[in-house]
């Protein structure tokens, strides 16, 4: 299986790979997705939105994929930790699994 970047989407090498803190570490996150290093330096440690927000302003074409990715990885999350669910810690380091094996989205957002 290619490993991709879960913003950018590009295919990741030994050299590119990284885990981004969905939440930052700083914020008490510890959830991560495979990711490439330019995203993960842009992204810092910024909220999956706040991201999304500052690429459409920068430069809303270029960043178009990453913009949707950031979004759709919050609105799954949210999502689930929405659901009526005993334990919502395992249901959301379920649906990362299910995102990074369901790669690339270039589709669009299903939001």
């Amino acid at each position: 299986m290619i490993e991709r970047c879960c913003y950018c989407e590009i295919e990741l090498t030994e050299k590119s790979r990284s885990r981004d803190h969905l939440i930052a570490k700083s914020k008490g996150g510890n959830l991560t997705m495979l990711c490439c290093n330019n995203c993960n330096m842009q992204k810092s440690n910024f909220s999956l939105e706040i991201f999304a927000l500052c690429l459409e302003y920068f430069d809303p074409v270029a960043n178009h994929k990453k913009i949707i990715n950031a979004r759709r990885i919050r609105n799954e999350i949210l999502f689930i930790k929405n659901l009526p669910v005993k334990n919502k810690e395992v249901k959301v380091s379920n649906i990362v699994k299910l995102i990074e094996a369901n790669k690339p989205y270039s589709d669009g957002c299903p939001f």
